[in-house]
C-alpha cells in the first residue's frame, strides 16, 4: 500500500463529529505543546488535590510526554482492506496513570455474567451445553466497540460499579470520585498524524489506550444486565458469552425472533451497533474456534482465517532456540486443548508439523518436539507459591 492510499484510509477513519482537526496556523504556533503542557498540568493538579507526592518524578506522571501518535492497522481480510485507528499512548502525558487505572478496573470487566477470559474457557462451558434440535449457534460482533463508547454514559457506569465494589479498597486507597475524575483526564486524547496533523478525540475510547478495554468492558456488562439479562429482552438466549466485542450465541427461539433479539440490542444505543454471523451448515468459527453442532453437542476444533499466512517465527531468525520452539510448543498445545475429535487433532498436529518445517526448523528438531509432548492436566486454579525476595548485595 502507498503512501497516499494509507493517507487516505486515515482520513477515511478522521471523518465525523468524534474527532476535531487543531488548524494548521494553531498547530504552527505551538499548538502541540500547549496541549502537552495543559494535560499534562491537570493530572499533576488533580494528583496534588488527592495527596499525590508528584516532586521528583511521581511514577505516575511523565517527566517529558510526547504526542500520542495515530496508526492504521490495514484488515487484509476484509473487503477493501479498511484500516483499524490505533493511537500509540506511549510516552504521551496520562501513559503511566492509565496504566494504573487498568489495574483497578480489570476485576470489574472480569466480572461480568458474560465475560469469557479465552477460547480454553469457553471451550470449557461448552462441555456442559446440550443442543436441542432448534438450537443454533450464533455470533454478534460490536462494530467498532472502542470508538463507539458513549464516554459520558460509561464513566456513570464505571462509578457505580466502583462505588459498588466492597474489594475496591484492597486494589487502591482512591475513592470513586477520584477514579473516574483521574479517568476523565486520562481520555482527553491527542494524537497526531503521521503527515502532522493534530486531532482532538471528543467521544469513544480510542483503542490503543490501556484503560479503553476495561471501560468497554465494565459498560458492555451494564448494557447486558439492562437488555439482555433483564425483562427487557423477552426472547433469551440459552448461551450469551463474551470475549470483549464478539458474543456467542445459543439460540432456540427460531429465525424470526433472533432477528428480533438483533433489533432489540441495536435499538438501545444509537453508538452501539451489533453485526450477526449465522452457523453455516451446522458450523460457526468464534475466535480460533471452529464449532460445529454433533448431535447435542458441541464440537470443536482449530479455526484459521481464509487470509492466514502460515508464517512463524522462522528457524533462521535472529531469536533464542527456545522462543522458536516454545512457539511450536505453544501451537501443539493449542491443538490438543481445542480439538475435539482425534482424527481433527491428528490433522491438525501434520499440519502444524508441515508449516514448520516450512518456515526452516529441521525435521528433527520438529519430531523431537512433537513426540515429546505430554498433554497437562487442566487445573481450575493454580497453586500460589510463596516468594523469598534475597537482597542485592
Amino acid at each position: 500500500m502507498d503512501r497516499e492510499t494509507y493517507l487516505q484510509k486515515m482520513q477515511d477513519q478522521l471523518l465525523g463529529d468524534d474527532y476535531v482537526e487543531m488548524p494548521a496556523e494553531e498547530v504552527a504556533a505551538g499548538g502541540e505543546k500547549k496541549l502537552l503542557d495543559g494535560l499534562h498540568a491537570k493530572l499533576v493538579e488533580k494528583l496534588k488535590e488527592m495527596g499525590v507526592d508528584t516532586r521528583g518524578g511521581c511514577y505516575l506522571t511523565m517527566t517529558a510526554p510526547e504526542m500520542a501518535k495515530l496508526y492504521l492497522l490495514i484488515k487484509v481480510h476484509k473487503d477493501g482492506y479498511p484500516g483499524r485507528p490505533v493511537v500509540s499512548q506511549i510516552d504521551d502525558p496520562t501513559y503511566n496513570i492509565c496504566k494504573v487505572l487498568t489495574d483497578i478496573l480489570n476485576p470489574l470487566d472480569e466480572g461480568g455474567r458474560s465475560f469469557v477470559k479465552n477460547s480454553f474457557e469457553l471451550k470449557k462451558m461448552l462441555k456442559g451445553v446440550r443442543l436441542s434440535r432448534n438450537s443454533r449457534l450464533v455470533s454478534f460482533d460490536v462494530k467498532a466497540l472502542y470508538p463507539s463508547i458513549p464516554v459520558k454514559k460509561a464513566l456513570e457506569v464505571v462509578r457505580q460499579k466502583l462505588e459498588e465494589d466492597e474489594t475496591l479498597p484492597e486494589r487502591t486507597p482512591w475513592s470513586p470520585a477520584q477514579i473516574v475524575e483521574l479517568l476523565e483526564i486520562c481520555l482527553e486524547t491527542h494524537f497526531k498524524t503521521i503527515d502532522g496533523r493534530i486531532f482532538t478525540q471528543s467521544d469513544g475510547t480510542p483503542i490503543g489506550k490501556s484503560i479503553s478495554g476495561p471501560i468497554a468492558g465494565i459498560y458492555l456488562n451494564w448494557f447486558e444486565e439492562q437488555f439482555i439479562y433483564s425483562d427487557r429482552c423477552k426472547h433469551k438466549p440459552t448461551l450469551w458469552v463474551r470475549m470483549r466485542d464478539d458474543v456467542f450465541i445459543i439460540w432456540d427461539h427460531g429465525e424470526e425472533k433472533l432477528q428480533e433479539l438483533l433489533s432489540h440490542v441495536n435499538g438501545q444505543e444509537k453508538r452501539i451497533q451489533f453485526t450477526m454471523e449465522r452457523e453455516k451448515n451446522g458450523v460457526l468459527a468464534f475466535l480460533d474456534l471452529k464449532m460445529e453442532r454433533v448431535g447435542e453437542k458441541v464440537v470443536t476444533s482449530v479455526y484459521r482465517k481464509e487470509t492466514h499466512t502460515f508464517r512463524y517465527l522462522h528457524w533462521r531468525s535472529n531469536h533464542p532456540k527456545k522462543t522458536k520452539l516454545g512457539v511450536m510448543k505453544c501451537l501443539i498445545h493449542r491443538a490438543h486443548r481445542l480439538c475435539d475429535r482425534e482424527e481433527d487433532l491428528r490433522w491438525e498436529l501434520g499440519f502444524l508439523k508441515d508449516q514448520f518445517i516450512s518456515n526452516g526448523y529441521p525435521v528433527r528438531e520438529v519430531d523431537r518436539v512433537f513426540a515429546s509432548y505430554v498433554p497437562g492436566v487442566e487445573v481450575e486454579e493454580e497453586e500460589d507459591k510463596p516468594t523469598i525476595f534475597a537482597p542485592f548485595v
